[in-house]
């Protein structure tokens, strides 16, 4: 017997990300495209719920990049300090190194 499609709902209320399903389930498959998709419309909520307005473009690339910032700055400082004695290009090895760390994990 087949069942019909599980439909999702995703909304901020109350400073929460509501996710509601059209039937009761205890796993979702889907495919690649619908999860990025899915995982967008999280993301864009839980963005509002904590900055209060939907993120638009750049406003949401504005504030991850200040937010990466915010923890590569001190980071970067503490790693100069150690650096004198190496060549420009292996401080912008380890300090590319570090950023990417960061971004991408």
């Amino acid at each position: 017997m087949k069942q019909e499609p599980v439909e999702i709902a995703i909304k901020a209320d109350k400073g929460n990300v509501i996710l509601a399903f059209n039937r009761n389930v205890d796993h979702i498959e889907m495919e690649p495209e619908n999860a990025l998709q899915i995982a967008e419309a999280i993301t864009n909520y839980a963005f509002e719920c904590k900055e209060g307005v939907l993120p638009v473009g750049e406003t949401l690339k504005a504030s991850l990049v200040e937010k990466h910032r915010e923890k590569l700055i001190p980071r970067i400082t503490l790693m100069l300090s150690g650096m004198e004695q190496l060549s420009n290009g292996q401080k912008s090895l380890k300090i590319v190194d570090a950023m990417c760390s960061e971004v991408f994990s």
